[in-house]
Parts: structure tokens; sequence; C-alpha cells
């Protein structure tokens, strides 16, 4: 199982082999605006995500960046444990 995640503007290698924390999350797709169960990743203050656990990363948030963290509603108002991270 591959545990690489390149960032594709720096071309940075990240091993997110013994990540703190690990688990399933549900995160807003950056163009269709759907939400979207992904399993995540968290080590030191990056946040990388991939589309099933035995999958290498596809994607990585940079906590140390993040200005804001909102909560996210589900439509007609039901809570759901969601974050919006931006």
């Amino acid at each position: 199982m591959n545990r690489i995640y390149t960032d594709p503007a720096t071309g940075i290698r990240y091993d997110t082999s013994n990540p703190d924390y690990q688990g399933w999350l549900t995160k807003q797709s950056v163009w269709l605006k759907d939400w979207r169960r992904r399993f995540f990743v968290l080590k030191q203050s990056k946040l990388f995500f991939a589309k099933s656990e035995g999958m290498a990363p596809h994607g990585m948030i940079d906590l140390a960046s993040c200005m804001t963290v909102k909560s996210a509603e589900r439509a007609g108002g039901e809570e759901r444990r969601r974050r919006q991270v931006g």
C-alpha cells in the first residue's frame, strides 16, 4: 500500500504512514459541491484524504494555512457531523 502523497503544486512528497489520527469524514467536493465520504489521515498539520483506507491519498489540506472552520448543514437544516475547512 502506497502511503506517499506528492503535492502536485510543489512536488513535495509526504509520507502518511504512522499518522497522528485517521478515520472517515465527509468533505465537500471542490467542483460539484456535493458531499463525499473520504478516509482522512492527520499527520502533524497536514490532513490527507483518499477514497478508501487502502488507497494512496489524492488530496491534502494544510491546516496551518486555514483561516476558519465552519459548521456545514445538510439541506433541510439537519446538523451533520461535517466540517468545512477553508
